[in-house]
Parts: structure tokens; sequence; C-alpha cells
């Protein structure tokens, strides 16, 4: 599902990661927070976790927002 905005974009993957109840050591939408992403590229984001599923971890979530020629976002978001 492609979002119209970055905005929209990190909520999805904030969302995604919720109901996956995985829960971020770190702020890792600091990433985002500057320069954008330009037409054609990526940029991702991997960030140990604290927990996942209710449990202490030591696994890591990983996010890859891509901005698509047409200039729709693609959001990905992966645990590992």
């Amino acid at each position: 599902m492609n979002q119209e905005t970055l905005c929209a974009a990190i909520n999805q993957a904030e969302k995604e990661l919720a109901e996956s109840r995985a829960i971020p050591s770190e702020n890792w939408q600091e990433k985002y927070q500057y320069g954008g992403i330009p037409y054609g590229t990526r940029k991702e984001a991997h960030f140990p976790l604290e927990s996942y599923k209710g449990k202490p971890t030591k696994k890591y979530g990983h996010v890859v927002i891509e901005r698509l020629s047409q200039g729709t976002y693609e959001t990905v978001v992966y645990i590992l």
C-alpha cells in the first residue's frame, strides 16, 4: 500500500511495529526528519528492539521507505 506523504509512510511503519508488538529501544524516526527522500530513492532505519511480542529480545527492527518515481511512498517493515 502506497502513501501520499512521508508523514503517512512513517505513521504506517509505526502502526506495523505496534501491531507486531515490537518496541524500539531508540527513536528511529529521526532518520527521516531532515532532507526528505528524493524521487526514485529510499532511506532505511535499523534499530535494536527493547522487546518483541512482549519478551526481551536481541532482534532488530528495520524500516525502509522508498519514494517512487510518481511521488508516492512505499513502506516496508521487518524484524530480524
